[in-house]
């Protein structure tokens, strides 16, 4: 169905295992020292120039192997495809608004150990101090933290707050026109169930008139398309909504179809409880005048029971 995984904690736990592999694995290859592999934080002990030159090496192969091992698992979605539609960085102290890619970039120098980065760090530059001998090169923040939740990876880049990563702002943002869409049909839907309440009977058993069926009909046609293509990260970065696309606005629409049925059950439930005996004898067995010559009393015809239903809703 082309639905890509919303579930930001799966994400970056599968991102955490497969970085903290990759350090046991480089760990490993350097007979059991850590130095030039880095830690999960992000931090660094204090190396030597060619230290920080294989360091360097390795984390841009963390990076590119995790890149592949994401397209991999992910299936109909790519990592470079997480910055599509991405809104703007506000929150910073750089005097402008700087691309998610941008960050991205940003954090990936800081990461890799970058000669500029590396000289920041020593001097406490965006960065703060962790202590026992390690440099913070991203201010503790470890590759996963910054694209899968909130980090403070460069006090100039953040103003010193925990900026939402690519990741998690990507997915939020489809799971918020994916919820969008479900509660804009089953919401509206709703009319259908509580129009005949006052006759308690099953929704579909009587036809509402043309005007709801068309004000329906052209209220979830623009929902729906709200929903497929979103507002390309409108309005900012923490609340943008992004189309979540055909799958899983399929997967809306059968979801509120699904659970319109069980409503009606609901709703017999909830008159038998406020209404019990009463309402039974009131609208099916009670007899009214029907203008019979005679004046003999009829049983309620349906049209009757239409009739007192909507005014009782009224």
């Amino acid at each position: 169905m082309n639905a890509e995984n919303l579930c930001v904690s799966c994400l970056k736990n599968d991102c955490n295992d497969f970085f903290t592999q990759q350090i046991q694995d480089c760990t490993g290859k350097n007979n059991g020292s850590a130095s030039t592999c880095g830690e999960l934080d992000g931090s660094v002990l204090r190396l030597t120039g060619d230290e920080y030159t294989a360091l360097s090496e390795n984390r841009k192969k963390f990076v590119s192997d995790y890149k592949i091992f994401y397209d991999d698992k992910s299936k109909s979605k790519k990592f470079d495809d997480i910055f599509t539609d991405l809104a703007d960085n506000h929150i910073n102290d750089l005097g402008r608004k700087p691309s998610a890619k941008e960050v991205y970039a940003q954090f990936l120098d800081q990461f890799t150990a970058s000669t500029a980065s590396i000289d920041a760090a020593k001097t406490g530059a965006g960065v703060g101090f962790v202590g026992h001998n390690y440099l913070p090169l991203t201010n503790g923040a470890g590759y996963c933290d910054f694209v899968w939740d909130y980090s403070n990876f460069n006090k100039t880049w953040t103003k010193n707050n925990k900026i939402i990563g690519p990741g998690m702002q990507k997915k939020d943002a489809i799971l918020r026109s994916l919820m969008y869409t479900q509660v804009s049909i089953s919401g509206q839907a709703l009319i259908f169930v509580t129009r005949t309440a006052g006759i308690n009977t099953w929704f579909f058993a009587e036809k509402p008139c043309n005007l709801l069926l068309i004000a329906f009909v052209f209220a979830q046609i623009v929902a729906s398309i709200i929903g497929y293509y979103g507002f390309a990260g409108y309005p900012s970065d923490r609340v943008a909504v992004i189309g979540c696309g055909g799958g899983y606005l399929v997967i809306a629409w059968l979801w509120a179809i699904v659970w319109h049925f069980p409503l009606d059950l609901i709703k017999f439930a909830v008159n038998y409880v406020l209404n019990a005996n009463t309402y039974t004898s009131t609208a099916f067995e009670s007899r009214i005048n029907a203008g019979h010559p005679s004046m003999a009393h009829a049983r309620v015809t349906q049209h009757a029971r239409s009739v007192r239903a909507s005014r009782t809703v009224a």
